[in-house]
């Protein structure tokens, strides 16, 4: 047997697709900045850094944009710390009525860096959060939230593992998230 190439393989498919020939408008990533961070007045959130297993607690204090975490307890946490940004990842199982289990995977983001777009609008947030004014989206299933503080700019996703499971299908627990999260360290 000849294995074929998938696009050759699949009826109705052809190995180059028309519109890879079609000219694409180029998109601009914009100015890249490189934001003014101040550490929260607040002091870290010692329960909520407890929560973080210890290989995680470890590099919160490497991150030089401030470590937000969610209050709330989470399996499989994972911190990425890196030159200009963190990452946060968790899983929050939940059951559902029919006796299933979900899990949403939260992830967040902080960052110092930000693309200016001349032509873009300076405000298009959806709500208030964190004291500020941010962004609420729902794409893909993902409920997401952006917004700026203390000069980074953060975003929480929340994907659920069951379509359907509530966390996902409106904004009620990605802002409740968000809200709730903790400054748990960082370095100025």
């Amino acid at each position: 047997m000849v294995a074929l190439p998938i696009a050759l393989a699949l009826p109705g498919c052809t190995a180059r697709d028309k519109r890879e020939s079609a000219e694409i408008a180029p998109v601009s990533a914009g100015k890249l900045t490189n934001g003014v961070l101040t550490m929260p007045r607040e002091a870290k959130n010692l329960d909520a850094l407890s929560r973080l297993p210890a290989s995680e607690r470890a590099k919160v204090d490497e991150s030089v944009v401030p470590v937000l975490v969610p209050r709330i307890a989470a399996d499989d946490v994972h911190l990425v710390v890196e030159p200009g940004f963190y990452a946060y990842s968790g899983t929050v199982a939940r059951a559902l009525p029919d006796g299933r289990v979900s899990l949403a995977t939260v992830a967040i983001q902080g960052t110092r860096f930000a693309h200016e777009h001349e032509d873009f609008p300076k405000d298009v947030s959806t709500h208030n959060m964190r004291g500020t004014r941010g962004l609420f989206t729902i794409n893909e299933g993902i409920s997401t939230t952006t917004w700026v503080e203390n000069g980074a700019g953060y975003s929480v996703d929340v994907e659920c593992s069951i379509q359907g499971d509530s966390r996902c299908t409106d904004e009620g627990f990605v802002l409740e998230l968000t809200q709730g999260l903790a400054f748990v360290g960082g370095r100025p």
